[in-house]
């Protein structure tokens, strides 16, 4: 019994450890972040007044072309140059992040989160490490692990490590046929679960 009442009692611990304020914050606070720590606190360290602008952007192999949105944060330059690293910032109803900590610029690209909890799931496009031309940059789904800020992409071997415990969530995804094309599906179902 006394097993029992120690096994509920961590679950329990490991359930509200697992509910960060960027999760279970009813209102996000607007402002830019510099950490990835800020980001999962919902506590952005920089609060000024800022214009999001929007653009389709080109990414990929001449051949092999594809769009994604992306964000920038629009106010003076000589304003960026005193921020230095950013993480993403939040603009009171959407967060937007990088996939590394670069210097605030106006022209940085940020990406919309489509969806914030313990893994948060966005949409972006990247470079390689050994090219860094905007014609060879990719593009995809990555994931945002809360537990600890590591990016992972959205592939069929880490959304199976992710969804490992919730075993008919996994044998479902091992029978899917085009298992690319539901990654984002069934990690969003095992994250409502």
């Amino acid at each position: 019994m006394k097993k029992l009442i120690l096994i509920i009692l961590f679950l329990g611990v490991a359930k509200i450890h697992a509910q960060y304020p960027i999760v279970s914050d009813s209102i996000k606070k607007a402002g830019i972040y510099r950490t990835f720590e800020e980001f999962r606190d919902n506590n952005p360290s920089i609060v000024i007044d800022f214009k999001v602008i929007s653009e389709v952007s080109k990414y990929g192999s001449i051949g092999d072309r594809s769009t994604i949105r992306i964000y920038r944060v629009d106010f003076p330059s000589k304003m960026s140059e005193n921020i230095g690293n950013v993480f993403g910032f939040c603009d009171g109803k959407n967060a937007y992040i990088v996939c590394n900590t670069p210097t605030l610029l106006n022209y940085l690209s940020f990406f919309k989160v489509d969806h914030i909890d313990t893994y948060c799931v966005f949409e972006c496009a990247y470079e390689s490490i050994l090219v860094t031309n905007p014609l060879f940059r990719t593009g995809g789904f990555k994931i945002l692990s809360l537990y600890n800020g590591d990016f992972l992409n959205l592939n069929k071997k880490n959304l199976k490590k992710i969804i490992k415990d919730n075993i008919e969530l996994s044998a479902r995804f091992d029978k899917e046929l085009n298992q690319n094309d539901v990654l984002k599906k069934y990690l969003l179902e095992y994250l409502e679960k």
